[in-house]
C-alpha cells in the first residue's frame, strides 16, 4: 500500500501552486501587456501569489476566478479591494449568500459596466 505523508502533500501543493502562478504570469502579461510591461516576473509572481491567497479569504477558489482576482490586483494595485475608491469591490467580496464565482461575476459586472449617464 502506498503511504503519502502530510509533508509530501504539502510539497505537492506548493509545487502545484507555483505552476499555477507561472501559468497565470503568462496569461496576465498577455491580457495586460501595457500594465505589466514595467513589472518584473518576480514582482508580478509575488502580486499573483498574494492575490491567490487573499482570494481564498473571499471564497474565490476556481482557477478562472483566481485569475480574474489577480488581474484586478494588477489593474488596480494590490490589495485592490481595500484601495481608496474601491469600497464597491470589498462590499461585493464580503456579500453574504454569494459563492466565489458569483462574487467575481458581480465584480466584473460592476467594473466593466459602462458609466451611468449624468443627470
Amino acid at each position: 500500500m502506498l503511504t503519502i505523508h502530510s509533508e509530501q502533500i504539502g510539497l505537492f501543493k506548493a509545487f502545484m501552486r507555483e505552476r499555477f502562478v507561472e501559468r497565470l504570469l503568462g496569461h496576465v502579461r498577455n491580457e495586460l501587456p501595457r500594465t505589466t510591461a514595467a513589472i518584473s516576473d518576480s514582482d508580478l509572481c509575488a502580486i499573483i501569489r498574494a492575490a491567490v491567497i487573499r482570494a481564498g479569504d473571499y471564497g474565490v477558489t476556481t482557477e478562472w476566478d483566481l485569475c480574474r482576482f489577480a488581474m484586478y490586483d494588477v489593474r488596480l494595485g494590490p490589495p485592490f479591494e481595500k484601495k481608496p475608491g474601491h469600497a464597491w469591490a470589498l462590499e461585493v467580496l464580503q456579500r453574504a449568500g454569494l459563492d466565489g464565482v458569483a462574487r467575481m461575476d458581480l465584480l466584473d459586472k460592476r467594473y466593466f459596466a459602462p458609466p451611468s449617464p449624468s443627470k
